[in-house]
């Protein structure tokens, strides 16, 4: 048996009409503990699908940062636009936008089919060993750069 995964391409995202510069997504659906007493998705349960998105894009498309090295959350924003309810499907789509010496930062959006929320979060890489900020390997930045469209703000 082959295990499933939520997460989708770029590829699947282009032929799901989720134009650049989005290059990697997961679907699903919002449940009845995600709601709040306003009948509404919860403000802080959208942190969680970023962190969630976060690190399946880490996983799946850079894996070979671990166990090297490990990933430590700087900051997260989230602007919120309009409410998702209870069963409503969504879309979460992230990409790298850009990145400094030690960090990079990540921007997200959720879609159901229009933008619902939007975020960006600043991660920093840490030696797994260690737990300090290192520099981002060549390996990444280059990653970084030709997938994801990221600037280079060092």
């Amino acid at each position: 048996m082959t295990k499933s995964t939520p997460f989708i391409s770029t590829a699947e995202l282009r032929a799901a009409g989720v134009a650049a510069p989005w290059v990697f997504g997961r679907r699903d659906w919002v449940r009845s503990g995600e709601i709040d007493a306003l009948s509404h998705t919860n403000n802080t349960v959208y942190l969680g699908w970023f962190e969630t998105v976060r690190v399946g894009y880490l996983r799946t498309l850079v894996p070979w940062i671990y166990p090297r090295y490990q990933t430590a959350l700087k900051s997260l924003t989230a602007d919120y636009h309009k409410q998702t309810v209870i069963n409503e499907e969504y879309l979460v789509v992230s990409r790298t936008r850009s990145f400094r010496t030690t960090s990079f930062v990540q921007e997200y959006a959720v879609l159901a089919p229009d933008l619902r929320t939007s975020g960006t979060a600043v991660v920093v890489l840490v030696e797994a060993e260690t737990g300090k900020k290192v520099p981002l390997p060549e390996e990444l930045r280059e990653y970084f750069l030709e997938n994801d469209g990221a600037e280079d703000l060092r």
